[in-house]
């Protein structure tokens, strides 16, 4: 018996029970067929995770987020809540980093949501951006109410 091995991989694109069937043929023209089923089972939900760059955040400053999910999944994606509302202006994503441009000093509360076959993860994140510069306050004290001038300040 003459016999030539072969091994075959290829990505797991279901779940659930899969059924395989092999046929094989000799050099006497004569095929055998073999069928296997296997259950691949769902992997776990996904763990939704990310960073942000900065310890404190400066209003016209980008926050600057880094996905560290783990697990299997297929989409992630980020729900802002801000207050006051319109702080965040805009945001753009380079891979696996996205950048939320702000406009003016708030509170925001970050949620990711990562999304595989296994479930959905979330996690959250609340953050200040505080003012560029502190407004300057102008106070004085009058010395006396009336008089003649000129009055002390």
């Amino acid at each position: 018996m003459i016999s030539e091995e072969t091994a075959l991989t290829f990505p797991i694109e279901e779940y659930g029970d899969l059924n395989f069937e092999l046929t094989v043929h000799d050099r006497f023209g004569q095929s055998r067929k073999e069928s296997r089923s296997i259950h691949v089972p769902l992997p776990p939900a996904p763990n939704s995770a990310f960073i942000i760059a900065a310890e404190k955040l400066i209003e016209g400053n980008d926050i600057v987020v880094t996905d560290s999910s783990t697990g299997v999944y297929h989409s992630v994606r980020y729900e802002l809540t801000t207050e006051p509302k319109g702080i965040v202006a805009q945001s753009s994503v380079d891979g696996r980093i996205t950048r939320f441009s702000t406009k003016q000093p708030g509170k925001v509360a970050i949620t990711q949501i990562t999304e595989g076959p296994g479930g959905i993860s979330r996690s959250s994140q609340n953050i200040e951006i505080e003012r560029r510069w502190i407004p300057v306050e102008a106070k004085f004290d009058q010395a006396t109410v009336q008089g003649v001038s000129p009055l002390e300040i």
